[in-house]
């Protein structure tokens, strides 16, 4: 699926990148790989988590619920300052307890009484996985359950546009609004990510990220850039975080100051109606606030989660807020 033969190897047509793998070799990412013509993804989940969905993040898609998440390992950016680069930039290995997509399908289901809505596909970047998480989304959906993406975007046009007739939200990760800071630190570049979101936008609920990183994507010239583009291009209503950062793998620029984050947010809410303050202990930007008339449509205190609107709409004035509410 999506791969073509040629002399001395199999071009990849998943990502941008287009590698073309020798055989029993690897792609850039380190999660797909050339197995007798064929290529695959190099591994399978071996565990999944029941996570507030909240924790993706997404907060205006059925707030308060739960989601089985699950990863494997490689990525196809190779960013310097990853949060997770303990399986993102590792080689992809099948483990003996694979777990296969009609076991996650299975497993997604049975715990659906424990308030379950499905499945997210997180932790590395899950498009390298691309035939593993197609299938276990087409059985997923078939269950009547829910698919979650929290990706880089950085895939091709044709391979989204297939697997997104499964997807019902996506968390993107924008990392700034510079190119030259994708091709510095990420070893990757900014249009495609772009160009998946306004895709992405058209066929499924989206929510943005950005981990923000004190002087390299902190200014509020580049939030304010940020935000308006995402107000451009997917609508001032998209949801917006802002995520602190920590000193981990090759980087070493001290953690992001929870102020920054507060700082930040209201540069990005002069361009979007929704903004938050991601893994950080703070007051603000936490609770849904409605743009109309100021009062909270979804209280989040202490991880408990009130979901107050009625069929997405504030409680108090009616405005939609565009949250997709539990059924």
């Amino acid at each position: 699926m999506y791969q073509q033969k040629e002399k001395n190897g199999i071009r990849c047509g998943i990502c941008p990148r287009r590698c073309l793998i020798k055989d029993r070799g690897y792609g850039f990412c380190g999660g797909r790989v050339n197995e007798g013509g064929q290529i695959r993804p190099a591994s399978f989940p071996s565990g999944a988590a029941l996570d507030p969905i909240e924790k993706k993040p997404l907060y205006h898609f059925h707030p308060g619920s739960m989601v089985l998440s699950a990863g494997t390992e490689g990525c196809n950016f190779k960013c310097q300052f990853c949060q997770n680069w303990g399986i993102s930039q590792k080689k992809g290995q099948m483990p003996k307890n694979a777990i296969t997509p009609s076991m996650m399908a299975k497993e997604a289901l049975r715990l659906k009484e424990k308030g379950n809505i499905g499945i997210a596909y997180t932790y590395n970047e899950p498009s390298i996985s691309y035939e593993y998480v197609l299938e276990t989304a087409e059985k997923n959906r078939e269950n009547g359950l829910k698919n979650i993406l929290v990706t880089n975007g950085y895939m091709e046009r044709m391979p989204q546009k297939k697997l997104f007739r499964f997807i019902d939200a996506a968390n993107i990760d924008i990392k700034s609004i510079d190119d030259g800071f994708y091709r510095q630190y990420c070893m990757s570049s900014l249009a495609p990510t772009l160009r998946y979101a306004e895709e992405a936008k058209k066929m499924a609920h989206i929510e943005i990220t950005n981990l923000v990183i004190p002087g390299l994507n902190s200014s509020h010239e580049q939030i304010s850039r940020l935000s308006l583009w995402i107000a451009e291009n997917l609508g001032s209503d998209t949801p917006l975080h802002l995520s602190a950062y920590f000193p981990k793998y090759r980087m070493t620029i001290g953690p992001t100051p929870p102020e920054m984050i507060e700082e930040l947010r209201e540069t990005a809410l002069e361009n979007l109606q929704y903004v938050y303050c991601g893994n950080i202990k703070s007051s603000k930007g936490s609770d849904t606030i409605c743009p109309e008339c100021g009062n909270t449509a979804v209280s989040r205190f202490g991880g408990m989660i009130s979901d107050l609107t009625k069929q997405g709409r504030c409680p108090s004035c009616g405005h939609d807020t565009g949250i997709i509410s539990g059924e």
